[in-house]
């Protein structure tokens, strides 16, 4: 365990040198909310249900494009110049990205019927900081040594079922707890 915790500590301060560029983006991606948010279309999903879809199209066409390309370049160390394409590309994918599961949802919420499937969600949305930590120490107790140690031990189909099986029971979870 603390040798895990040396190794974020040494991360962490390797990453700080990228600080500004994320601070950069994440002003962006503020003011982008702010503006969806001034712009009213949040407050009638019905009334703007044409928009939603538009929009769901729209950036899930050019995350898929960004996203697409930087797979060409995977693989790569991220200090070599294929692997900065590689990361450039994604993190020019990942707000096309977010706006399209933005849009995706309210666009589903537009129905009624999408509304409640969705709605089961909420529980967890309310405990959304609780989930994300304990999605962490749930993932550590699995993949690390000091737990079970499987890193690197499952194909990516067993990894994307552990992640549903872990987010349906902190839905559960979530529903029980409120």
């Amino acid at each position: 365990y603390l040798e895990v915790v040396q190794q974020r500590g040494w991360d962490f301060l390797h990453l700080l040198a990228f600080e500004p560029f994320v601070f950069i983006s994440a002003f962006g991606v503020f003011l982008i909310g702010g503006a969806i948010m001034r712009s009213g279309c949040l407050l009638d999903l019905k009334a703007n249900r044409a928009f939603f879809l538009k929009a769901t199209v729209c950036c899930g066409i050019v995350a898929a494009i960004f996203i697409g390309l930087a797979n060409a370049f995977h693989g790569y160390s991220p200090m070599e110049p294929s692997g900065m394409i590689e990361q450039a590309l994604v993190m020019m994918g990942n707000l096309p990205l977010s706006l399209f599961y933005l849009s995706a949802i309210a666009y589903s919420m537009s129905y009624i019927s999408g509304n409640k499937v969705l709605g089961l969600l909420a529980p967890a949305g309310k405990m959304a900081l609780t989930n994300y930590l304990m999605q962490s120490l749930i993932g550590s107790l699995v993949f690390y040594g000091y737990g079970l140690g499987m890193w690197q031990q499952w194909g990516r189909a067993d990894l994307a079922l552990f992640v549903v099986a872990v987010f349906i029971a902190q839905i559960i979870s979530s529903h029980l707890w409120l």
